[in-house]
């Protein structure tokens, strides 16, 4: 389940809460519910999956799958198209931005594949005076 996904199904749990709270039923998936006690577990466990999969690290696999993506934007607004991605609507003016990020996660995937740890070095040089 993509992040996503879940943030959809988070949004749908909350509208549903809110008709329950109004009209004292709503529907969900087809489904009439009317106990808001298990609305909100279920508003729960999603929000629980949602962190867990915010604070999971990247993988050299998450880095295929969007670089796959960002060719598939490039090549869309190349061809005078526009493509959407959560909600946002990319045109031929961002294809800057579609570039940097495709840049960004090739770099992550190198730095992953080679077991480099994120952050900044600092080191201390030392030299002979003479």
């Amino acid at each position: 389940m993509t992040l996503r996904e879940i943030e959809e199904k988070i949004e749908d749990l909350e509208y549903l809460q809110e008709q329950i709270i109004l009209e004292g039923y709503g529907y969900y998936q087809g489904k009439k519910y009317d106990n808001l006690e298990k609305i909100q577990e279920l508003e729960e466990f999603y929000k629980k999956k949602r962190t867990q999969l915010l604070s999971r690290s990247m993988t050299v696999e998450d880095c295929n799958r969007m670089i796959a993506f960002c060719i598939e934007a490039e090549e869309a607004v190349l061809a005078g198209q526009e493509y959407e991605y959560e909600g946002r609507t990319l045109t031929r003016a961002n294809l800057r931005e579609i570039q940097e990020l495709k840049g960004y996660y090739q770099r992550e995937k190198i730095r992953l594949e080679n077991n480099i740890k994120p952050g900044i070095r600092i080191y201390r040089l030392y030299g002979m005076n003479e």
